[in-house]
């Protein structure tokens, strides 16, 4: 499993219909979709994020939060 640190964009964090819409390094980036994001509740995180590789493509197993940005 590879970990890294990386800024989410989750958007209703804490239900069953949580989704990222963002996982990456660039704060800026993270604030363009935080904001394009219209209805639900809306989250950045800064946060520990393990990704696994099926067919060469990353997929997130879990995350820790570390910081609420926004």
């Amino acid at each position: 499993m590879i970990e890294s640190i990386e800024i989410l964009v989750v958007q209703n964090y804490d239900l069953d219909c949580e989704k990222v819409f963002y996982c990456g390094d660039s704060e800026l980036e993270a604030y363009r979709k935080y904001k394009n994001l219209s209805n639900g509740k809306r989250n950045i995180f800064k946060a520990k994020v393990y990704k696994r590789n099926f067919l060469n493509t990353p997929f997130i197993m879990k995350y820790e939060i570390l910081e609420i940005l926004a």
